[in-house]
């Protein structure tokens, strides 16, 4: 009997971190940290991680900031507006 396990992909287990140190981000230092590894890994397009970013701009009251990320969305879908 073989048991077959499901793992994540890499770039998933990656999201996962990212969005986890997304939502306890509490400077724009941290902010900026972040979403240059989201930007290295080339996930600042992600559905999952694109949405976190702008949220976490917001929550630290950097509105223009997240105005920016925002605009740099080349197809923003449901969640980042709602971000």
């Amino acid at each position: 009997v073989s048991v077959v396990i499901a793992s994540k992909s890499p770039t998933r287990l990656l999201e996962e971190k990212l969005i986890s140190f997304l939502e306890s981000c509490k400077t724009q230092k941290q902010l900026h940290q972040i979403q240059s590894q989201t930007v290295c890994h080339g996930l600042e397009q992600n559905d999952y991680v694109g949405p976190r970013i702008v949220a976490a701009c917001c929550r630290i009251t950097k509105i223009d900031y997240a105005r920016q990320v925002f605009d740099k969305i080349s197809q923003p879908n449901v969640s980042v507006w709602n971000a």
